[in-house]
């Protein structure tokens, strides 16, 4: 066995064109001869001949594979203030705040006043863990009615509400890919304000009375929070916008404080109308108190950075 291995590599050593014999083992007179063909060499181990083919390998050299940079993963962005955050707000919404009913033309016909109106705000926030931050909000808010009328005495009559909130909480955050989440719960006050019902005349009531009458009546200070959910969308590494739909609402009442009447009919049945100008005080000793609910609903665009 050994010597026919032997045969073979010395086979693919050769390389003369020529037929030569090559003795390999004495003892066996093995001799191998080359016939100058490409695949056949003749074996003789000294009483016979036998042919072998022997297959040529080629062995192929190559170069070390290059190593391959593999990019990491990219990150999500994370959206989330790491000290803290200011934003500016504007919003437009619906009030569901205790608002009386308008004249629908005919006497004694009504309509729902559907109040709708805008908000203007700050905010600044500190951020205590990542994803929650403490957070102080000012807001100035102000919702008009629709407008009434009563045929051949009233052209139209619109009520109006004006008020400041300043409230503090804490603000959520949720990250996702790209953004975040973000939940905020806020309890404060309702700063003192009031509502107002503004009256065009018109016909012969305004020859009579003039063309103008107003009633405003005063709060105290109110007392409640605020609710917002929304998705806050980076800009950038410092900038972000973000879409919230807040929900706000504020108990207060008018013990102490006043209505004033300035040109404005409180009964349009008597002949002719009954037309007050003056004021009532409410609390002890005067007339009844009432409470007022401030309850809006809207949907808040804010622009903020963080840092």
């Amino acid at each position: 066995m050994v010597g026919w291995l032997a045969c073979v590599f010395a086979l693919s050593g050769a390389a003369s064109a020529s037929a030569q014999a090559v003795v390999v083992d004495d003892e066996t007179d093995v001799v191998v001869t080359d016939t100058g063909a490409d695949d056949d060499v003749i074996v003789t181990t000294g009483a016979d001949e036998t042919d072998v083919v022997v297959t040529e390998t080629e062995t192929v050299r190559t170069a070390p594979a290059e190593p391959v940079e593999v990019e990491p993963a990219e990150q999500p962005h994370d959206a989330r203030p790491r000290i803290g955050f200011v934003e500016a707000t504007g919003a437009y919404g619906v009030n569901f705040g205790r608002t009386d009913y308008l004249p629908a033309g005919a006497p004694a016909d009504w309509m729902h006043p559907i109040v709708l109106g805008y908000a203007f705000g700050a905010t600044a926030g500190i951020s205590l863990v990542p994803g929650v931050a403490l957070i102080a909000n000012y807001e100035y808010a102000r919702s008009e009615s629709r407008e009434g009328s009563i045929d051949g005495a009233v052209e139209s009559v619109q009520g109006s509400i004006d008020n400041h909130s300043i409230v503090g909480g804490a603000r959520f955050y949720v990250p996702l890919p790209y953004g975040a989440i973000q939940a905020e719960l806020a309890l404060g006050v309702l700063l003192p304000f009031q509502t107002e019902v503004e009256v065009q005349y018109t016909g012969a009531l305004a020859q009579l009375i003039g063309e103008r009458g107003s009633r405003i009546d005063e709060y105290s200070v109110g007392f409640g929070g605020h609710a917002l959910f929304g998705y806050m969308l980076p800009i950038g590494d410092v900038f972000y916008t973000s879409l919230n739909v807040k929900l706000r609402m504020f108990e207060s009442e008018n013990s102490g404080e006043r209505r004033i009447l300035n040109n404005y009919v409180t009964d349009y049945t008597t002949t002719p109308p009954t037309v007050v100008t003056g004021e009532t005080r409410f609390g002890d000793g005067a007339a009844q108190p009432t409470t007022n609910s401030v309850q809006d609903i809207r949907l808040q665009l804010a622009l903020g950075a963080r840092f």
